[in-house]
């Protein structure tokens, strides 16, 4: 695990509550140190922006329920859209142009893959982050080849999508692309893999 330093008049702050929490769990994640005050330009920036609009597309209301209930108390999150199939969600898509949107590969209508490159194509500054119980490095490699800007592991990595969809939309692209590159590989695989060594 990378040592998180922190200031000494500052406390650790608790996990995912609150901006400075979810920066250290980001240090986690990438290696990186996280600011350590609220005045710190990243900080700021990220309580200045507008909510992030969210749009969940997966085939079980119970996925979808939980993303909502994650998301809805956090001020940080503005409209969130739900869509049971690849038809409906595409069609909010077009409609709403969401921030981001969560995606479930396989969808009773279509193929998650195909959803993605419609998505990618649409709207390209859109965040997609994939979220399935697929694990496989080809299906990791075709969502990256198609355009997602992450991908989760459903059971393991189901509690990290609103912290993984923060730390997406309020980073700049090259910040994004760079740490992506660096890792080579999602939140969730990164914690793992320091767990390990």
């Amino acid at each position: 695990m990378c040592p998180v330093r922190h200031s000494p008049d500052v406390p650790l702050p608790p996990r995912l509550t609150s901006i400075s929490g979810f920066l250290e769990l980001a240090a986690f994640w990438f290696g990186h140190q996280p600011y350590a005050n609220a005045n710190d330009s990243a900080v700021v920036e990220m309580t200045n922006r507008a909510p992030i609009s969210v749009l969940v597309v997966d085939d079980s209301s119970r996925i979808r329920t939980s993303l909502r209930q994650m998301m809805e108390p956090d001020p940080r999150f503005g409209k969130l859209l739900e869509a049971a199939n690849a038809t409906e969600g595409f069609s909010l898509f077009e409609l709403n142009r969401p921030d981001a949107v969560v995606l479930d590969l396989q969808l009773p209508d279509l193929n998650g893959l195909e959803v993605l490159k419609m998505m990618k194509a649409a709207h390209p500054a859109a965040v997609v982050v994939v979220l399935t119980s697929h694990n496989e490095p080809e299906i990791r490699e075709e969502c990256r080849r198609r355009g997602a800007d992450w991908f989760i592991e459903k059971a393991p990595g189901l509690a990290t999508v609103a912290s993984s969809l923060l730390w997406l939309c309020f980073s700049s692209q090259r910040t994004r692309s760079s740490a992506i590159q660096e890792r080579g590989d999602s939140p969730i695989d990164s914690a793992r893999k320091r767990r390990v060594e």
